[in-house]
């Protein structure tokens, strides 16, 4: 009797094991390499502890930038998110946060430079996940059809509803444009995304081991069309192939004339004139006036700025024609990684066309002008190149500014795929690498 109560106590003392498990992953485009990531994570009674690194090298206009990306998360034993810190880390920003569970809500916190932001997401009973706990998931055997989930990505700090299917041998992983497909490959995951992008798992010895020349991302991506663009010309009727339902094509002076499929007709044609003023703003147009975590124009620093630049113009037309003039004399014009928000490139003085976007944006919403970011192609040299600008509601209508390239209105050389800021511009990505670009008339 006393052996059995001594081998009781043994046992109900005894403190189970936690489970480990190391992953290292190479990253591939196209079977170029631009990088590397490990994943941690630890599993108890508790739930389980995650490390995330991701450590990319790409070759930006010549110049070569290091992008990191670190997560450190709690998870619940399901993996979904109690609570993670993260960094972003490149050579022109550090951006640092938090998110945690709130209830019914998922609160992030974060700070970038001088900026400091909060948003709050409504997840309602969905779980939320990273990314990365789906490999996690798929190596401990417990990975499974969902639909109740959401994924956050600290990259751009977004939240988009997700869904993983089973297809056969493979996991099928969409959140927002995002899609994948994941396998087990001789014991080892192999993760097919858009854009040629490959996750595949390997030893860290091979993890680590990076190019000696790296990834040239932008003119890998440009998209060519069949004829030379004319930049001078008025008129531009071109078929873009390769879209999907979530393409943006018709706004501003970029028209869709028919759309079929993944494929579309547009027709741009150039304004002849700009309206002076704004005019009545309707309901729907006013949230383009409002200051955002990267576009603070209700900042004191950009509401003195935008002032001092505006306070000779004559009327709303001179006010834009005033700050494209004073954003393309300020900022450098240098490719930057970053998360580009208004009072950090106000203060880095440098940026390529994400950065001069958002400064833009955020001094013409201050100067009371409707503005709203777009990302797209911009033809350049014989090919089309992914870009971003701005957009301003004068007299009822949307006109493009591109601050980049200082042009009102922007040239007939831009063709807008998306609007919104840096965390809805990554929706393009399903899109990147299958675009065909077909000049039907110009003139």
């Amino acid at each position: 009797m006393h052996k059995l109560f001594l081998l009781l106590a043994i046992t109900l003392s005894a403190k189970p094991q936690n489970k480990e498990n190391t992953l290292w992953f190479d990253i591939l485009i196209r079977n170029n390499k631009i990088g590397y990531n490990v994943l941690k994570y630890t599993i108890s009674q508790n739930g389980v502890y995650l490390k995330d690194l991701s450590f990319m090298e790409i070759n930006m206009l010549g110049s070569t930038k290091r992008v990191k990306l670190s997560d450190e998360a709690n998870l619940k034993p399901n993996f979904s998110i109690k609570n993670l810190k993260f960094s972003l880390k490149t050579p022109e920003q550090t951006t640092n946060g938090t998110a945690t569970i709130m209830k019914d809500s998922l609160i992030v916190s974060f700070s970038t430079g001088t900026t400091k932001g909060r948003k709050a997401y409504f997840v309602g009973k969905n779980r939320v996940i990273l990314s990365s706990c789906v490999y996690a998931m798929l190596k401990e055997g417990i990975l499974q059809p969902s639909k109740n989930i959401m994924v956050f990505d600290p990259s751009t700090m977004s939240l988009e509803k997700a869904t993983i299917k089973r297809e056969k041998d493979a996991f099928i992983f969409q959140y927002g444009n995002y899609q994948s497909k994941i396998t087990m490959e001789n014991g080892r995951i192999v993760d097919r995304g858009p854009m040629g992008l490959i996750t595949r798992e390997t030893t860290r010895e091979e993890a680590i081991k990076l190019t000696q020349n790296p990834f040239a991302l932008l003119d890998f991506f440009a998209v060519k069309p069949d004829k030379p663009l004319n930049l001078s010309a008025h008129y531009l009727k071109f078929k873009i192939s390769g879209i999907d339902r979530e393409t943006e094509l018709d706004f501003s002076y970029q028209k869709v004339l028919s759309r079929k499929n993944s494929s579309a007709i547009v027709e741009i044609k150039m304004p002849d004139s700009i309206p002076e003023y704004v005019g009545e703003i309707p309901d729907s147009i006013k949230v383009y006036l409002e200051s955002t975590p990267f576009m603070q124009k209700d900042a004191p620093e950009i509401m003195q700025l935008a002032q001092n630049i505006t306070e000779n113009a004559e009327n709303d037309r001179e006010k834009v024609k005033n700050i494209l003039d004073f954003v393309y004399d300020y900022l450098k014009k240098e490719p930057v990684v970053s998360l580009p928000s208004a009072l950090d490139v106000l203060h880095m003085k440098k940026g390529d066309c994400n950065e001069h976007s958002v400064l833009f944006g955020a001094l013409a919403r201050a100067a009371g002008i409707p503005t709203e970011i777009t990302v797209g192609l911009i033809y350049q040299n014989g090919a089309y190149y992914y870009h971003a600008w701005d957009a301003v509601y004068l007299g009822g209508k949307w006109y493009f500014v591109d601050p980049i390239f200082h042009e009102f209105p922007a040239s007939i050389g831009h063709i807008m795929l998306k609007r919104g800021g840096i965390d809805r511009q990554s929706d393009i990505i399903s899109i990147v690498g299958k675009l065909k670009i077909s000049i039907l008339t110009q003139y």
